[in-house]
């Protein structure tokens, strides 16, 4: 019998040091990718307060050009609105005039974010709305952002809308 047959007929399995070695890539891995992963979600919470915030002053400006009545809305599909707040777009809308319906004028798209999205305005409207002048309609109006998991409450937002169109964001809210 040749020496590698006997080689590979008694070693059946990985030692303890080859599966230390191993143990110790994987932890090594995972301490490298760990930060990674938690700075990608700090970054997608962050473009959706962005996107929010761009969305208001995007109204506010149309309407003031149109001298017409905006509002923003979500959507699933980017040419309608949905009363879901978690939506992959938020669309700012031209509201309809008595010859017109309401059309898009901007389509911007909102990160996919682990938690709930919520609006709650002062008013009828369930969507938040500029009038000709630039205000809002609503005396205040607040966007909340929840984490599912409890213990990622410093992760939470609340983003406020005045009448003016001022939007002021705070963090670590209680949902």
């Amino acid at each position: 019998m040749m020496l590698w047959q006997r080689y590979c007929r008694q070693s059946r399995g990985f030692s303890l040091l080859e599966s230390l070695i191993c143990l110790a890539m994987i932890i090594i891995l995972t301490a490298i990718a760990l930060p990674v992963l938690l700075s990608l979600q700090q970054s997608q919470l962050t473009q959706l307060t962005n996107n929010l915030t761009t969305a208001v002053k995007t109204a506010r400006a149309q309407a003031l050009y149109y001298r017409s009545t905006t509002f923003i809305c979500p959507s699933a599909t980017g040419n309608r609105c949905d009363n879901d707040w978690n939506q992959p777009h938020v669309l700012v809308m031209l509201a309809a005039s008595r010859t017109a319906e309401a059309r898009v004028l901007y389509d911007i798209p909102m990160p996919h974010v682990l938690g709930t999205l919520t609006w709650q305005g002062f008013g009828s409207s369930p969507y938040p709305q500029m009038n000709p002048s630039g205000d809002s309609f609503q005396y205040n109006g607040t966007w909340r952002y929840c984490r599912q998991d409890a213990q990622m409450q410093e992760e939470n937002r609340t983003i406020r809308l005045s009448r003016t169109g001022k939007v002021t964001v705070t963090s670590g809210d209680v949902c």
